[in-house]
C-alpha cells in the first residue's frame, strides 16, 4: 500500500510538473494560449503517427487512443494526456511487481520509482526537444517481458508481452542480442530447454513482426544515414547528443562499474545481467548515433528498462558495504565546491541548447552531475580508506 501511495505521488507530480511548465500540456508555453492549448502541438505529432509508414506500424498507443475515442466519444487530443500517465503508471506498477519478486524491501523499491520518474526522458516526458509518443506505451510492456526472462517464467504472459512491446516501438529489438546472450550464458549453451526458450521469445516474435509488416505494408521510408550525418553536423548538435546520453547514462554506468569493482555482487545470474545491460548500452548508444536524431534524448533510454528495477539494490548494496567496512566519510568543503563547480559548468553548457524549457533541462543537468559527482568523491574517498587500513602501522 506504501508503494502504490508513493507511486501516485510521483504520478501526480509529474502530472502538475507538465501542468506548470512549457511543455506539450501547454502548447509550449506557460501560460497557455487558450483553452484548446496542447491540440496545436499534438495535432502534427498525432498525424504523424497514423498516416506515415514509419511511426503508423507503432499501433498500440494509437489504437488504444482511437478505441477510447470511440468508447467515450471524447476528442484524442483530450484523452492523450491522461492515456500517456495511464500507461506510465502502469509501468511503475509493473516495476514494484518485478522488484518485489526479486526480494527487495520498501526503502529500495521506492528507490526503483524514484529512478523511473526522475529518469530524464520520464521526468520530461512531453517537452521539446523528447518528442515522447510511443515510449511510455511501451514500458509496462517492456518491463513485464524482462520480468518474466529474469526470473524464469517462460510463459503465454510473457511471450505476449515480448509481442506487444514490438507492436508498442520496434526499438524493444535492440534488447534481443544481449538477452540472448545472458539466456545462454546463465544456463549453458547446450541446454535444449534454453533454445526451445529463445526460439519462443525471440526467434517467433521477430517473426510474427515482419510478418506484419509484410501484411500491413509498413516500409520504412527514412533515410537513416542523413541522422547520422546531421548528428555531426554541427558541435551544437553533438554535444546536444552527447548531454542526452549523459543525463541518462553516467549514474547508473557509475553504479554497475562500482558494484562489480568492489565484488558486492555474488549473483552470477545478476552478474550476467550487468554485463548485458552494459553490451545492450554500447550497442543501443551506435544505433542512436548512427540511424536516429541523437538530440531526442528518450531514445538512450531503452538499456534503462533493464536498470530500474535494480537501481535501489545497487546504491543500497554500496552504500551498506561502506557502512560495514566503517569507510563512509562526508565529503570535505574542497570536494564540495568541487562539485559544484562541475554543476555550474553543466548548467552552463547546456543552457546555450534547443529547447522550449531549456532552464528545466539545464537546472537537471545541474544536479543530475552534481550527484554523479558526489557518488565518484564518496568512491575514492572509501578507497583511501582501504589503502590506509591495509598500510602497516
Amino acid at each position: 500500500m506504501k508503494l502504490f501511495l508513493i507511486l501516485t505521488f510521483l504520478l501526480i507530480f509529474s502530472f502538475l510538473f507538465h501542468l506548470f511548465t512549457p511543455s506539450y500540456l501547454n502548447n509550449n508555453k506557460w501560460p497557455a494560449d487558450n483553452i484548446d492549448h496542447y491540440s496545436k502541438s499534438l495535432s502534427e505529432h498525432y498525424r504523424y503517427h497514423t498516416e506515415f509508414s514509419v511511426f503508423k506500424k507503432r499501433i498500440v498507443f494509437t489504437h488504444t487512443l482511437q478505441w477510447l475515442q470511440k468508447l467515450t466519444g471524447v476528442n484524442v487530443f483530450k484523452l492523450y494526456f491522461p492515456l500517456q500517465f495511464f500507461y506510465l503508471f502502469v509501468g511503475g506498477i509493473v516495476l514494484i511487481q518485478f522488484s518485489k519478486s526479486l526480494g527487495l524491501g520498501f526503502k529500495i523499491i521506492a528507490l526503483n520509482l524514484i529512478g523511473y520518474f526522475f529518469t530524464l526522458s520520464n521526468l520530461f516526458h512531453h517537452f521539446v526537444p523528447m518528442y515522447t509518443y510511443d515510449e511510455l506505451s511501451q514500458y509496462p510492456f517492456a518491463l513485464l517481458a524482462l520480468w518474466a526472462i529474469y526470473m524464469e517464467k517462460y510463459n503465454v504472459l510473457g511471450f505476449l508481452a515480448v509481442c506487444m512491446a514490438l507492436l508498442a516501438r520496434e526499438s524493444f529489438f535492440i534488447l534481443f542480442p544481449f538477452l540472448c546472450i545472458f539466456m545462454f550464458f546463465s544456463h549453458g549453451i547446450k541446454n535444449i530447454y534454453m533454445w526451445k526458450k529463445i526460439v519462443i521469445f525471440f526467434v517467433i516474435p521477430t517473426i510474427l513482426y515482419f510478418f506484419y509488416l509484410k501484411i500491413y505494408q509498413f516500409k520504412d521510408v527514412d533515410d537513416r544515414i542523413l541522422h547520422f550525418q546531421r548528428n555531426l553536423s554541427s558541435s551544437r548538435v553533438f554535444f546536444t547528443c552527447l548531454f542526452g546520453f549523459m543525463m541518462n547514462m553516467c549514474i547508473p554506468l557509475l553504479l554497475i562499474y562500482i558494484n562489480l569493482k568492489r565484488n558486492l555482487i555474488v549473483s552470477f545470474k545478476e552478474r550476467l545481467w550487468y554485463y548485458a545491460f552494459l553490451g545492450t548500452t554500447i550497442l543501443n548508444g551506435l544505433i542512436v548515433m548512427f540511424t536516429t536524431q541523437a538530440w531526442e534524448s528518450r531514445l538512450f533510454v531503452i538499456p534503462l528498462y533493464m536498470f530500474w528495477p535494480f537501481m535501489g539494490l545497487l546504491i543500497g548494496r554500496f552504500f551498506t558495504h561502506l557502512k560495514t567496512i566503517n569507510a563512509f566519510q562526508f565529503p570535505t568543503i574542497r570536494q564540495l565546491i568541487f562539485a559544484l563547480v562541475v554543476s555550474v559548468i553543466s548548467y552552463f553548457s547546456y543552457y546555450h541548447y534547443d529547447s522550449t524549457f531549456r532552464i528545466g533541462y539545464s537546472i537537471y543537468f545541474a544536479i543530475y552531475m552534481f550527484i554523479f559527482s558526489q557518488i565518484i568523491i564518496i568512491y575514492l574517498n572509501s578507497k583511501k580508506f582501504q589503502v590506509l587500513s591495509k598500510s602497516p602501522i
